[in-house]
C-alpha cells in the first residue's frame, strides 16, 4: 500500500456504501450450484469505485523457478494513493487452462477480498488440490501438495515470495 491511505480508504468506503452484490449467474454443472463469476465481482463493483476515483488494476506474476503463481489486485486513487493485495494461487493444471483458472479463480476471490464483497465459494473445489487424487500434482507447489495453505505460518515462511523484476524460466537447447 502506499505512504498515505487517508484519501483512498476514505473513497473506498464511500464506495463500499454504493456497492451491490456480486449476483450468482454462473452455474457449476459438476457441484449443482450457482456462484457469482468474475465479471458479476467486477459488475459488482467498479462503478462504485470508479464513482469515487477508484481505478481497478489486476495482474499476474508466475515464478517459472519456484513454480509458484501470484495475482495481484491494486485499487489506485486519483490522489496517488493505493491498496495492494498480492494472492498466492496454486496451479493445479500445468498449462494455459490451468494458468487461467487459476488467474481467474484469484482475481474474483482477490477483488472480493479487496473491496468487502461477499460471496459463498459454490465453484472452490473446482481447482482444489483434493480433486486430482493423488499422484496428479503437476504444477502445484509442494506446499500446496502438502496441504499447507499460504497463511499458516510455516508454510507462509517457506513460500518463496514474488518479485519485482521478471523471473526467466531455464531453457537447456540440446542438437
Amino acid at each position: 500500500m502506499s505512504e498515505k491511505v487517508g484519501k483512498i480508504s476514505t473513497a473506498l468506503g464511500k464506495a463500499q456504501k454504493k456497492m451491490g452484490k456480486a449476483v450468482k449467474s454462473s452455474a457449476n454443472p459438476f457441484f449443482k450450484s450457482k456462484y457469482a463469476d468474475l465479471t458479476a465481482c467486477i459488475d459488482a463493483v467498479l462503478p462504485a469505485l470508479n464513482s469515487e476515483g477508484i481505478a481497478l488494476f489486476q495482474g499476474s506474476e508466475y515464478d517459472v523457478e519456484h513454480r509458484v503463481f501470484f495475482v495481484t489486485t491494486m485499487l489506485i486513487h486519483s490522489s496517488g494513493e493505493f491498496l495492494k493485495n498480492k494472492m498466492f494461487v496454486p496451479i493445479t493444471k500445468n498449462d494455459a487452462q490451468g494458468v487461467g483458472a487459476a488467474q481467474t479463480y484469484g482475481r474474483r476471490f482477490s477483488l472480493a477480498s479487496v473491496c468487502g464483497l461477499g460471496q459463498e465459494d459454490d465453484d472452490g473445489n473446482s481447482i482444489s488440490i483434493q480433486k486430482l487424487g493423488e499422484k496428479k500434482t503437476a504444477g502445484v507447489p509442494t506446499m500446496a501438495q502438502n496441504g499447507a495453505s499460504p497463511t499458516q505460518n510455516a508454510a507462509t515462511q517457506k513460500r518463496p515470495q514474488p518479485t519485482s523484476k521478471p523471473v526467466a524460466a531455464k531453457v537447456q537447447v540440446t542438437t
